[in-house]
């Protein structure tokens, strides 16, 4: 009995300790992290033979859980691959760096050359390995990219299609001259590279935009306003169908012209026969209203006429909207 209890305790012990071997063993596996680069293309043949083994030898010591050997793995990993990492960590900033294809369509040809040059020099010493190389040649790139990226980009954050074709049916002649003038100077500068004239250009732009803007918001509310005063759509026909004593209002909001009629006392209808009641009356008069919306578009865009009933409670029983 003594013997077989002494059997078990040994046992235990045993499991106990080659557990904590292995909990021990993938800690330190753990500890040397993702054995990876990002582009193998530029190691030696040797390193990647040298690469290959390493990856091995990590594994052939986990299953032997050699705790020492991985241990020693990891700092023989961490200074054969520290070197290498940071030039790809160099070589990637350096490409998002790099024109894109729609950048370079902005670009004259001379510079599109002198960009795809540098860029080309700078894989050459990414491939040779040559950091010093690549952090000159990288700093030349950025002395000539960067001014021209600016200038592109100061020319293009003038949104010259800031008005639509109906907003430019409101300019007048002078409005339309200084437009145009704007845009005829900022290609003239976006062509002589300079920077200065564009942003000059830029704070003169969002000026006209924002004076002008107003002044076409103004001028739309006015035509909003005569083509509801014209098309006198509070008159009788709006009572020709209804189921009570009725009012008829009207209202503009932003660029929608709302027509409301409402009940003051129904006449026992349901909110069903009022419905019925403003599909009737649009049948009659939906082709005011339509070619209202066709008018307007040439000015307003966006306009809107809406039409609605309400009952006597107030509540709104049916709508329609043309546009």
């Amino acid at each position: 009995m003594k013997k077989m209890l002494f059997a078990m305790i040994t046992t235990a012990m045993i499991l106990s300790l080659s557990a904590c071997g292995s909990k021990k063993a993938q800690s330190a596996y753990d500890a040397i992290g993702s054995m990876f680069f990002s582009d193998e293309s530029i190691l030696t043949a040797d390193e990647q033979a040298r690469f290959r083994d390493m990856k091995l030898r990590r594994e052939d010591a986990l299953e032997k859980k050699d705790t020492g050997a991985l241990e020693a793995l990891k700092s023989e990993w961490e200074a054969f691959s520290a070197p290498i990492q940071e030039v790809i960590r160099l070589y990637q900033e350096a490409k998002d760096e790099f024109f894109t294809d729609e950048e370079k369509d902005d670009l004259t040809d001379e510079e599109r050359s002198t960009a795809e040059d540098l860029e080309g020099k700078i894989r050459d010493l990414y491939q040779k390995r040559d950091e010093a190389g690549m952090k000159d040649m990288i700093r030349m790139y950025r002395k000539y990219g960067q001014p021209i990226r600016e200038i592109i980009r100061t020319y293009k954050n003038m949104d010259f299609s800031a008005f639509s074709s109906s907003d430019r049916n409101l300019m007048d002649e002078e409005e339309k001259t200084e437009m145009q003038d704007i845009f005829d100077h900022a290609r003239e500068a976006l062509g002589n590279r300079d920077l200065s004239e564009l942003e000059s250009l830029g704070r003169v732009w969002s000026g006209f935009v924002s004076d002008t803007k107003d002044e076409i918001e103004n001028t739309k509310s006015d035509i909003l306003n005569q083509w509801l005063d014209s098309a006198n759509l509070t008159s009788s026909l709006t009572n020709l169908l209804s189921l009570g004593t009725t009012t008829t209002s009207t209202g503009i909001h932003g660029h929608t012209i709302t027509i409301t009629t409402q009940y003051t006392a129904q006449a026992n209808a349901s909110d069903e026969q009022i419905k019925n009641a403003l599909e009737s009356y649009l049948g009659l008069t939906s082709y005011v209203f339509q070619s209202g919306v066709e008018y307007l578009q040439q000015y307003v865009d966006d306009v809107c006429i809406r039409v609605e009933y309400r009952n006597a409670d107030g509540n709104l029983v049916a709508s329609r909207d043309f546009n």
